[in-house]
């Protein structure tokens, strides 16, 4: 099989060390210079045994076991792979916005914390030094002191007012007039506007680029159940659906370096 280095790379120094992170994978590992001539190397389409003349003094074994490594670390993607597919789809419908996209990918599904922390826990993982001022103050500047606020007594006023943000989880069935009531609320069509250029647009409670963007949305149900039929009444774009949840982010320490003794190319071991 031939590989290529992932388009969805981010390379960077942390703490003296160079890390290499797939934004799409969520894996960030530690690696040596080594593993970045390797990358390198695998700006196209190759087969791992093309390396061996750029490693002279490693066994082909190892060559090979290295570009394993590589790619079980989601660093290089073999072809006609469905994660090869994945990872040059991404790298051209966010051409405009790469590298700077990659911050979509790499904080979407963020994890909560675990809540089987306790206080005490919590606390002993928080900074030692003082908690810094709600509020930021500059010397030796002018201030201009505001009159008070009076305000309507209106409905959006109120609600405006009483906006809070709570996350609670449960395990117990979702009722599926809750969802289509969240569903409605969220991404159902809540009228049409009329417009000369592109006829009737569909409207809902949150911007959407004036109703011409065009939006996926995607529902991890815990337990399969044909809700296409619900959903597609509601929702006035694509669904996708998916039974597994997505991966999850892992950090490991990662280098490759030929060793001297056995002259073989291998993972040098984590701190």
């Amino acid at each position: 099989m031939r590989f290529r280095r992932a388009k969805a790379i981010l390379a960077y120094w942390r703490e003296g060390r160079l890390c290499f992170d797939n934004y799409l994978t969520r894996v960030s590992v530690a690696a040596d210079q080594t593993t970045l001539q390797i990358l390198n190397f695998f700006d196209r389409w190759r087969r791992p045994d093309e390396l061996c003349a750029l490693f002279p003094e490693c066994t082909p074994a190892s060559v090979r076991h290295a570009v394993q490594q590589l790619a079980a670390h989601t660093l290089l993607v073999g072809e006609g792979t469905p994660q090869a597919k994945q990872d040059a789809h991404v790298a051209k419908v966010w051409s405009r916005w790469l590298p700077e996209g990659s911050f979509h990918f790499a904080t979407k599904d963020a994890q909560y914390i675990n809540p089987e922390w306790g206080l005490d826990y919590l606390k002993s993982i928080l900074p030692k030094t003082p908690q810094p001022a709600f509020f930021k103050t500059y010397r030796n500047v002018a201030h201009v002191d505001l009159p008070p606020c009076e305000l309507p007594d209106s409905e959006f006023l109120r609600v405006l007012m009483t906006r809070r943000t709570q996350r609670e989880f449960s395990s117990k069935r979702l009722p599926l007039a809750v969802l289509s009531q969240l569903l409605a609320l969220t991404w159902g069509v809540t009228g049409y506007r009329a417009t000369p250029l592109f006829g009737n647009l569909p409207l809902k409670t949150s911007p959407s680029g004036g109703a011409r963007t065009r939006e996926r949305f995607t529902w991890w149900p815990c337990a399969w159940k044909d809700w296409s039929r619900v959903c597609t009444t509601i929702i006035p774009c694509t669904i996708g659906w998916k039974q597994s949840a997505k991966a999850q982010c892992r950090a490991e320490r990662f280098a490759i370096a030929p060793a001297r003794s056995t002259r073989k190319m291998r993972p040098l071991s984590s701190s």
